[in-house]
Order: C-alpha cells, then sequence, then structure tokens
C-alpha cells in the first residue's frame, strides 16, 4: 500500500493497493549487505494506475524510488523511505473511502468489533467498516463482508451509545433538521408570494388590454 500521495489522478495516491513485482538494487549492493541498504527502486503493479507507462508491455507497472518524509517532531527532522507498507489488511480508520469486494484491491471486509467499549470510544466506526462493502450478498453469491465472530446475534454489541461526542452528534442533526424544516417552509411561502404576484400582474394586464 502507498503511504503517500506521488500522483493521485494516476491513481498513486496514499491508500492505493498493489503487487511488489521486483525490488531492486543498484551498484552491486545487495539485501545482504550489512548494514542493509534501502532498495534503489521497488516495481509494483497497481491495476488502478492510469498514468503513462513505465514499460509498454506492462503499462500498469509502477517503479516506486525513496522520497523524503518530514518526521513530526519540534526539529523537523526528514528521513528517506520507499512510501510503502504491507497491506495485508488495514485497520477502519485508514480503509475509509476504500471500496471492498469482487475486483477490488481487498475482497472482503473481516470485523472484530470486540465488546460495546470499541463503538462507545469509536461511534460510527463499524458502519464504515461495513459501509466499505459493495454487497452484502444475495441468493447466489457470498457477502463481502464478515464477522470474526457471530455479532448479529449478540445484543450486547449494540448497546445505546451515550458518549459527549454522541451527544454532540446528534444536537447538530437535530439542529440540521430544524433548519430543513424551516428553509422548506421559506420557500414555500417565498413561492406563493411569487405566484400571487404574478396572479395580479397577469389580472392588471388583462384589464387593461379590455379597456
Amino acid at each position: 500500500m502507498l503511504v503517500a500521495n506521488l500522483k493521485a489522478e494516476w491513481g498513486l495516491y496514499n491508500g492505493a493497493v498493489g503487487t511488489v513485482v521486483n525490488v531492486i538494487y543498484l551498484n552491486g549492493r545487495r539485501p545482504t549487505d550489512d548494514p542493509q541498504p534501502q532498495p534503489d527502486v521497488v516495481l509494483v503493479r497497481f491495476n488502478g494506475y492510469r498514468g503513462p507507462a513505465f514499460n509498454d508491455d506492462h503499462p500498469t507497472i509502477v517503479p516506486i524510488v525513496p522520497i523524503s518524509r518530514s518526521i513530526e517532531c519540534a526539529c523537523r527532522c526528514k528521513r528517506i523511505q520507499i512510501p510503502l507498507r504491507l497491506a495485508w489488511g488495514t485497520t477502519i480508520h485508514k480503509c475509509q473511502g476504500m471500496t471492498v469486494g469482487e475486483g477490488e484491491a481487498f475482497r472482503y471486509v473481516v470485523i472484530h468489533p470486540g465488546n460495546h467499549a470499541f463503538e462507545a470510544k469509536n461511534p460510527g466506526a463499524l458502519f464504515v467498516a461495513l459501509s466499505r462493502a459493495k454487497s452484502a450478498g444475495g441468493p447466489d453469491r457470498d457477502p463481502d463482508f464478515a464477522f470474526h465472530q457471530d455479532v448479529l446475534i449478540n445484543e450486547d454489541r449494540f448497546r445505546e451509545v451515550n458518549t459527549p461526542t454522541t451527544r454532540s452528534r446528534a444536537a447538530e442533526i437535530e439542529r440540521l433538521r430544524r433548519l430543513s424544516v424551516e428553509c422548506r417552509g421559506r420557500e414555500s411561502l417565498a413561492r406563493a408570494y411569487e405566484e400571487l404576484t404574478f396572479e395580479r400582474l397577469l389580472n392588471w394586464a388583462q384589464s387593461r388590454a379590455v379597456s
């Protein structure tokens, strides 16, 4: 998985998933050297790559080279690294915006939510995880998600969450609902006034035409 936005419009964005094809060391260096050197280039196949081809025979293979990254510290140190990490799986927070299912980089969503305290500390996280899947399954196909343990029959998993975060969210939802109702009321009133004004103008014009 890429951990940097190299060229998002080409499909090389933070979170893009590919398959490592080759790891290249230059100038006679070897991965067994001491100290172990960093690769000069890693060739990765990104199925969603849409940029110019590095190799015409394999247009989705992209060379990934080391880049400089700043460390979040007071001195703003920098390090040189290959912007890749293993992607056998990922966290719920990291998977936001992903699509999971047949034909995608990740085939299944596997969820192990723990007890009800997980949702209390991370309200909405389970919904984020489930909503990544393209399909909930059907008569002829498996679902794109599965629970590590049977939480569907354990009501304790879905205990009502009452935290400052959820209370604030509920208050904001209610505020937006009231604004929506008020806006619809104002819109209907404005439309009625416009129709009434148009009717008056029409009557006035017809009266003038008759006279």
